[in-house]
C-alpha cells in the first residue's frame, strides 16, 4: 500500500499532489506503526492485532472441536455398551 505506486499514495498524489513526497509519507507511516504496535503487529502482548484475532478464532475453533470429539467418544461408548448388553442377553 506504501510502495511508489501503491493505493494510499496514489490517492494523495491525485488529492493532495504529494508524488514528490512518497518517500517521507511512507517514513511517517512507519515511525506511526512501529509506535502504535511497539512488540510488533503479530505480537499478542497488546492485545490487539490479526495475531489476537487469529489465536481467539483458534481457540474458539478448538473448543468447538474437542465438544464434538468428546459428543463422538459418548455415542461410541453408548453404542459400545448397547451391543455388549444385547451380546449378554441373547
Amino acid at each position: 500500500m506504501f510502495s511508489a505506486a501503491g493505493l494510499f499514495v496514489t490517492f494523495l498524489n491525485i488529492h493532495l499532489n504529494v508524488g514528490k513526497y512518497q518517500a517521507i509519507v511512507a517514513g511517517i507511516a512507519l515511525v506511526l506503526t512501529a509506535v502504535q504496535n511497539p512488540d510488533g503487529l503479530t505480537s499478542t502482548s497488546t492485545g490487539k492485532g490479526p495475531a489476537v484475532a487469529l489465536e481467539k478464532l483458534r481457540d474458539r475453533a478448538l473448543g468447538q472441536y474437542q465438544k464434538r470429539r468428546a459428543g463422538r467418544a459418548e455415542e461410541e461408548a453408548t453404542v459400545r455398551d448397547d451391543h455388549q448388553t444385547r451380546a449378554g442377553m441373547g
